[in-house]
């Protein structure tokens, strides 16, 4: 019985590939990334920027869109400033949508359901009106952010003590815990205790989710996760998934009551959790749209921050002449506040390149027509299409960045704070720089994003160095995050006396 209903499954997927082919092949100009590579990228354990380069990059350097298979969708893949503004600044017709539109049954449809970022019109004003208090407006508590970063810097000695002299130290786990209780502290004004307790109850429930997540093959044909309410390891998932939420909503029920009458007052100056718990004590949110909310704000908030601190740590610990530019504008300046903290024209250059280089998600189609349209005048768009960008391939574009641009070079954003944020500012406006996307869309979080990088690189230069074994071979995760996975480093502290 098992075996004729899987063949009937697999029937009905074939057939429904085979329709997607035929309805990928029409005739509009658009380049289209035939079927059979993604099997063969799954076979060959590829990441997303190995697709990009054996696949997706020759068409995309020629018409600036692809049309390729994600996520059980044929999808448009964009590169071209031009086509990304006209999509970015007409969500009208581009509208934002996310996993819980495009494949509601899987694993990450229930992780990440009905949030912020893949909502549009009167839902996302509504979640944007509970959660930019605590995303853009309040003020980060920079000598708690310090103390945090300090801590990680700390668990890096002890952790380099415990091996042999000159051994190399693998630090995902204990950059990922930093990140965590950064925005635990910021973002859910609570103590997650990652970096001092690696058994702490957030570790534990976000392990188990991690475990949960798709394989490559099944984030390629998410049908497959129709069939997981048979297994028990299936159900499992779904409840990593539901305690994760659960916890989270916890949290938030652990802050201080405010009286319904002073909710709208206490909204101005609350972190984002707190936000979000107004919302739902408010009757305007259900307690689902709180646990998603909840959810992406505790994942992108840290998982983007991880990223970019590890991409940076790998670029530094390569270049011990960036480190020492760095350590030098760094002792000379001695931040203690924010305002000293983004004084610094190296500081804010090194980590706009690496924004630039290793973009923390490099891909993802999260836009879709809701009418048709003609983009860039000369590409028919069907109601229902799937749009998405290339993060990676916009900023590696050497018509864009210029020959060099697959080089590191924080020089190439300027000499002063004026003209880098100008030039990023304007790349961002333009398209050519779209880590955090551009126009009315862009991420709430950023600021505090910049901060977090800028503050931890400061308080590592000023106490330690670092570098990165040679011998290591540049590796990403799968799927679209993009930094260096586990790169072996030595970390060594600096004496005191010379660091003032």
């Amino acid at each position: 019985m098992f075996l004729l209903l899987l063949a009937i499954i697999t029937g009905v997927i074939v057939a429904a590939l085979h329709a997607h082919a035929a309805h990928a092949r029409r005739n509009d100009g658009i380049p289209t990334i035939p079927l059979y590579t993604n099997l063969i990228s799954i076979l060959r354990g590829e990441t997303r920027n190995d697709f990009y380069e054996r696949n997706l990059k020759c068409h995309l350097h020629g018409s600036g869109v692809v049309r390729t298979w994600l996520a059980g969708h044929w999808s448009l893949v964009i590169t071209d400033p031009d086509l990304l503004v006209e999509v970015f600044k007409n969500e009208q017709i581009y509208s934002k949508a996310g996993f819980i539109v495009k494949a509601p049954r899987t694993m990450f449809g229930q992780l990440f359901g009905i949030n912020i970022g893949d909502s549009h019109g009167d839902e996302w004003k509504l979640f944007r009106t509970y959660m930019k208090p605590g995303l853009q407006d309040r003020p980060a508590d920079y000598q708690a952010l310090s103390d945090i970063s300090n801590r990680f810097i700390d668990v890096l000695l002890s952790e380099q003590r415990a091996l042999p002299r000159g051994g190399y130290l693998a630090c995902d786990d204990i950059a990922k815990r930093w990140s965590i209780d950064g925005v635990g502290h910021h973002f859910f004004n609570t103590d997650f205790q990652a970096l001092t307790d690696c058994k702490s109850v957030i570790l534990k429930l976000w392990k188990s989710v991690l475990s949960s997540s798709p394989t490559s093959l099944r984030s390629t044909f998410p049908t497959l996760e129709d069939l997981d309410w048979l297994s028990l390891s299936g159900r499992k998932k779904r409840e990593a998934v539901r305690d994760f939420h659960q916890y989270l909503v916890e949290v938030s029920e652990k802050h201080p009551a405010v009286e319904k009458n002073y909710l709208q007052d206490a909204l101005k100056q609350c972190c984002v959790s707190e936000g979000l718990r107004i919302g739902y004590l408010d009757g305007k949110l259900s307690k689902y749209q709180l646990s998603c909310n909840l959810a992406v704000t505790f994942i992108n908030g840290h998982e983007n921050i991880l990223s970019l601190t590890k991409s940076a740590m790998w670029e530094l610990g390569k270049r011990p002449d960036l480190q020492a530019a760095l350590r030098s504008e760094v002792l000379a300046i001695k931040p203690k506040t924010k305002t000293e903290l983004y004084s610094m024209p190296f500081l804010a250059s090194v980590v706009f390149e690496i924004g630039r280089l290793y973009p923390p998600l490099s891909q993802l189609a999260n836009r879709i027509a809701v009418e048709p349209a003609l983009l860039g005048g000369k590409y028919p768009i069907s109601k229902g299409q799937w749009i998405g960008w290339n993060a990676y391939g916009v900023h590696t574009s050497t018509v864009i960045w210029g020959p060099d641009a697959l080089e590191f070079k924080p020089e190439r954003w300027g000499c002063d704070v004026e003209s880098i944020d100008k030039k990023f500012r304007r790349c961002q406006s333009n398209c050519t720089y779209i880590t955090w996307n551009a126009h009315a869309r862009k991420c709430l979080g950023i600021s505090f994003a910049l901060l977090q990088c800028k503050l931890v690189l400061c308080e590592m230069v000023k106490r330690i160095s670092w570098s990165v074994d040679p011998a290591y071979k540049y590796t990403t995760q799968h799927g679209s995050v993009l930094s260096p996975r586990n790169a072996p480093m030595v970390f060594k502290e600096i004496d005191k006396a010379n660091t003032g």
